[in-house]
């Protein structure tokens, strides 16, 4: 519930903020369904409004329509769960890409390594043909 303090319009307080399951929180709130945060919400004059969380220990940043959480000390966004489920597909598909790559290498290097194992063991019979047409010396 938003709740102007004082009549400011550029500061709000914000109170009983219900947060359901958010991955972020999920750290601070292992064993609960919700979590109620309280903070000061000031709003920037881009429109965006944001406030700071002492249970949380972050900024929570509301912009756009997305509740988004910030470490103060990096100074850097927490993933939404929609970038952080982008970030795992990213990751497994570069996974993929590499292992991949690895196994072609792998295949290449077994088939260089026959062939070259081959080509020795031609090598040594064609060199006992030799010995023996020669006389063999």
């Amino acid at each position: 519930m938003w709740h102007n303090t004082q009549g400011l319009s550029d500061v709000a307080f914000l109170s009983n903020v219900i947060v359901l399951f958010h991955p972020v929180i999920s750290r601070f709130a292992r064993n609960l369904k919700l979590l109620t945060i309280d903070c000061l919400i000031l709003t920037e004059t881009d429109g965006r409004r944001w406030g700071y969380s002492d249970i949380l220990g972050m900024e929570l940043w509301w912009d756009g329509g997305t509740l988004r959480f910030r470490d103060r000390a990096s100074s850097d966004f927490l993933l939404t769960p929609e970038e952080s489920q982008e970030a795992l597909l990213a990751t497994e598909a570069r996974a993929y890409t590499e292992r991949a790559a690895r196994d072609i290498a792998e295949e290449r290097a077994n088939s260089e390594r026959a062939a070259r194992l081959e080509a020795e063991t031609r090598l040594a019979q064609m060199q006992a043909e030799l010995r023996r047409l020669r006389g063999g010396e």
